[in-house]
């Protein structure tokens, strides 16, 4: 298979993003991660850039639905991660995910409940 740049760039950013989701939600199931110290170590803004992939929610539905499950794992992990995420296009996500994809917006109101903690 051929690929241009942009989208072995854009497969690669999804397969990376659906890793992170599960390794998050994994360290929020086992509460033995220091997710913290993690964050605090990255050497980028990782919180800001799951929130970008929410607001390609139009054209990505699928990237934004692992960018809110890694979210919401976050705040589990890290509380005042919810003060950064609180910015973040989660209600256009909602609305997307009520009308084209049911799972996107079954863990955007989970994301929102969260949210208003």
């Amino acid at each position: 298979m051929d690929y241009d740049n942009d989208s072995f760039e854009s497969e690669h950013s999804y397969v990376g993003l659906v890793i992170l989701s599960q390794a998050l939600q994994i360290a929020a199931g086992a509460k033995t991660l220091d997710v913290k110290t993690f964050l605090e170590m990255c050497g980028f803004d990782l919180v800001g850039c799951i929130t970008e992939k929410i607001s390609e929610v139009q054209s990505k539905p699928h990237d934004a639905y692992y960018a809110v499950q890694a979210l919401s794992a976050l705040c589990d992990c890290v509380p005042s991660v919810r003060s950064l995420v609180r910015g973040a296009d989660v209600e256009e996500a909602q609305l997307v995910g009520e009308s084209s994809h049911l799972a996107l917006a079954t863990v955007t109101e989970k994301l929102l409940v969260s949210l208003q903690a």
